[in-house]
């Protein structure tokens, strides 16, 4: 059994990352989460890798950038219609998205979606870890991180632990106490999420 150490820094908004406040260097590797909170308890939304092209500061941009131009989906939490918007005609199950198309045609409407996509990222909180890490092992720690995590927005590399002889430790500002109570409130998220497979779409 081998262990690798994460020492976790954070939390950040996608402002703190993007103007130079957490001291990266630009082409900085690692990993990364974003974590929301509903209800008081806080879920892990999303998991990542930087591997230096781009770097972790310019990851989160492209993030920040596809989450206001209504490219990645915005919980229906936050927004005025109350239904999760999906960047797609198709839901996961492949039932229609009408939405989709009446909005990103519509300048009011996605006007509309571009504001509720900003109130989203402005709650949405960034760990980043990024020791020296053996290149070629960033991949493998992401896939780690996204089956222990099961993340509210993310299918792919969910369903199968790529190494089960690896253990992350998880150190410094997300402490392991603290990851398993965040991993036991994803397991029990009861809600719609496209991006996961997780519910049912609304009628």
């Amino acid at each position: 059994m081998h262990e690798i150490h994460l020492t976790w820094n954070g939390p950040y908004t996608f402002k703190d990352i993007i103007l130079g406040n957490t001291e990266l260097q630009t082409n900085a590797i690692g990993v990364y989460f974003h974590t929301e909170e509903i209800d008081g308890k806080t879920f892990i939304s999303y998991a990542g890798k930087a591997m230096g092209a781009p770097g972790l500061v310019k990851r989160q941009l492209q993030h920040y950038l596809h989450f206001i131009g209504g490219m990645y989906n915005i919980p229906s939490d936050y927004r005025g219609s109350q239904r999760e918007w999906v960047p797609d005609n198709k839901h996961y199950n492949k039932k229609e998205n009408r939405e989709y198309f009446e909005t990103i045609f519509d300048k009011d409407k996605f006007l509309t979606l571009v504001g509720e996509a900003f109130g989203y990222v402005q709650k949405l909180r960034i760990y980043l870890a990024s020791e020296m890490f053996e290149k070629q092992d960033i991949p493998l720690i992401e896939r780690k991180l996204l089956y222990a995590f099961q993340p509210l927005n993310t299918f792919w590399g969910t369903t199968s632990d790529a190494c089960p002889d690896i253990v992350l430790k998880h150190e410094g500002a997300v402490p392991g106490e603290t990851v398993s109570t965040w991993i036991d409130n994803n397991k029990h998220f009861s809600g719609f999420r496209s991006g996961s497979h997780r519910g049912v779409p609304p009628e």
